[in-house]
């Protein structure tokens, strides 16, 4: 369903906002409904995990430079230990949200499930550091412009073995 601007803000005088947006979603193709939901669920794990590595950074595990009470090599292991553990809750946070609101399990059981979501986590890191290495040293972009194309290179590459390897399609 296109809609020109005039349309589409005609549709909204006539209906409301709110039942606009639900008339569209309804009429959206299944698989942008569901990019879309993937994409909700995806800025919550960054949250997630942001919240969890900021809070253990500035209490159990502290490692920001700030905190000049912390050794080198202290700062160092409590980075690691937090950043893994902000990675678990968002993981987790992930998993259960991707099960029960955009991808359908079934074709594994939910242990082997778990693990193929949270190795696909893991690769798609991996898949989305190459470019972006390479935008910030071959390109000469900066450090914030280098990790956006991780994080969106990663998302997609997550979205894609998700849905093609784990959960039914």
């Amino acid at each position: 369903m296109q809609l020109s601007i005039s349309e589409l803000r005609d549709l909204v005088r006539q209906q409301g906002l709110l039942p606009t947006a639900s008339t569209l979603l309804q009429k959206a193709p299944p698989s942008l409904l569901q990019l879309m939901k993937y994409g909700f669920f995806g800025v919550g794990s960054v949250l997630i995990y942001q919240s969890v590595f900021g809070m253990l950074g500035h209490s159990i595990l502290p490692h920001f430079e700030e905190l000049p009470s912390v050794s080198a090599g202290e700062r160092k292991m409590n980075f690691i230990l937090a950043s893994a553990i902000g990675f678990g809750s968002a993981n987790l946070f992930a998993y259960l949200t991707n099960v029960r609101w955009v991808f359908q399990g079934g074709r594994h059981n939910r242990i082997t499930e778990f693990f193929l979501f949270s190795g696909v986590a893991f690769v798609g890191w991996v898949v989305g550091m190459i470019p972006g290495y390479l935008a910030l040293e071959e390109g000469h972009a900066g450090s914030w412009v280098a990790s956006g194309v991780v994080t969106v290179v990663s998302v997609i590459a997550n979205f894609i073995c998700r849905k093609l390897f784990i959960f039914v399609p």
